[in-house]
């Protein structure tokens, strides 16, 4: 059985609040986006996705891991690979957004986005991916990345880059909690990044950057 209860999902978000800020990093479950965020219970509602959303998949068997939080995902949601657009999609009704419509509108967002948040590509096709499987169901995936924390450019929240070593590394302890939390279940790295960390041989291509065909076909046949 995968280490999944009440208890221990609230200690693992402890280590993820408890780690050392890092430059130019947006931590989801602790720090405030004073530009986006609804109040000052954006990080607790984030926190509550994450403990809800990983309660509900304690009988997960496949652990995908991919790189890195995004702004249109993990940012405003708290959980890996979702965008608050998928809130709504696929009616997941203990989650909750931490994005403010009124602050979107101000900044002049698309009305879309005001109205449902976010939404990011990558979210959009694991989401529909996960959901077309006539076995399996999605509490049977849960999903990570080897960096856990949303790296930025310099001063732009609302943007993404890749992680470098030294965060990678910094930051190894939580991903080993996470693998502990899950130990039963099979992982499939998501993408060369998340291969390499894992010392895996190879790994399914990463669906953002024209990669939807190819990580549906590797999936498929990787799930058959």
């Amino acid at each position: 059985m995968n280490n999944i209860n009440e208890s221990t999902v609230e200690n693992f978000i402890e280590i993820l609040k408890r780690h050392e800020k890092m430059t130019n990093v947006f931590n989801p479950w602790k720090d405030f986006d004073e530009t986006y965020d609804l109040d000052n219970n954006a990080v607790k509602i984030r926190c509550q996705n994450l403990k809800n959303y990983l309660i509900s998949r304690k009988n997960a068997k496949y652990v995908l891991i991919a790189e890195a939080p995004g702004y249109q995902g993990c940012h405003f949601s708290g959980i890996p690979m979702t965008s608050e657009r998928i809130f709504k999609k696929y009616n997941l009704h203990d989650m909750e957004r931490s994005s403010c419509k009124d602050k979107l509108k101000e900044k002049r967002k698309a009305k879309t986005i005001q109205r449902d948040g976010f939404t990011e590509p990558t979210a959009t096709i694991v989401w529909s991916f996960l959901n077309s499987s006539k076995k399996l169901k999605t509490t049977d995936f849960v999903l990570w990345n080897v960096f856990p924390f949303h790296p930025h450019k310099k001063d732009q929240l609302l943007s993404n880059r890749k992680p470098v070593q030294n965060e990678l590394n910094s930051t190894r302890d939580i991903l080993d909690a996470f693998l502990k939390l899950f130990k039963n279940a099979k992982v499939i790295p998501i993408g060369n990044i998340a291969a390499n960390l894992l010392e895996f041989e190879t790994a399914i291509r990463h669906p953002s950057n024209g990669g939807k065909k190819k990580f549906e076909v590797q999936m498929r046949k990787l799930l058959s």
